[in-house]
């Protein structure tokens, strides 16, 4: 095959990644606003509220400095420790719910 043609497969391969990743933000933006008011979280218990991240999970990050712009959750300035075994009992930023819309 030529360089061409691979280089447009890759293309419309990454497109759909970050489709399919722009969806699943919004998948995490929903379950944080199903999240009751002044609730404090881990995004451990986000991803046990939403399907299995698309590409690197890391993209929780994104969604949750997402979801800090939007108002809907603020970084409470500590962490805890990840259950996640991939994380390796890292410690990750602790979030409060806002009480914006």
């Amino acid at each position: 095959m030529s360089v061409e043609i691979e280089e447009r497969k890759l293309r419309r391969v990454l497109s759909e990644l970050e489709e399919a990743r722009g969806e699943w933000i919004d998948e995490v933006l929903v379950a944080v606003g199903r999240l009751p008011h002044g609730h404090e979280f881990i995004a451990d218990e986000l991803f046990d509220r939403v399907s299995e991240c698309p590409g690197d999970a890391r993209a929780m990050g994104a969604a949750l400095r997402r979801a800090a712009s939007l108002g809907l959750v603020e970084n409470t300035g500590r962490f805890q420790k990840s259950g996640r075994v991939g994380c390796h009992a890292n410690l990750i930023a602790v979030w409060r719910r806002t009480d914006a819309a």
